[in-house]
């Protein structure tokens, strides 16, 4: 699962395996720039198996749902990143 910040051009990518979020920098990594590229994304961890994720533009915040723990939520400051 991936959601998109479009007010910063983050993108955050659920790893199912790992219990995290990748996080990637889209405004310097994609199809018309790509000086940030090279760096390897963010991992920011969070409860086992995440599976949806929702982004709230205007608190600056991710939610990230996860299915080992039916109802159990990782809520993600965006401002850090």
């Amino acid at each position: 699962m991936q959601a998109l910040d479009a007010a910063t051009g983050f993108v955050y990518v659920t790893d199912f395996s790992s219990a995290g979020v990748s996080i990637l920098d889209g405004s310097r990594c994609n199809a018309s720039v790509t000086s940030g590229c090279g760096a390897p994304p963010r991992e920011q961890a969070v409860g086992s198996q995440p599976f949806g994720l929702a982004v709230d533009q205007q608190a600056d915040t991710v939610y990230v749902t996860e299915i080992f723990q039916a109802g159990s939520m990782s809520i993600l400051d965006a401002a850090r990143y």
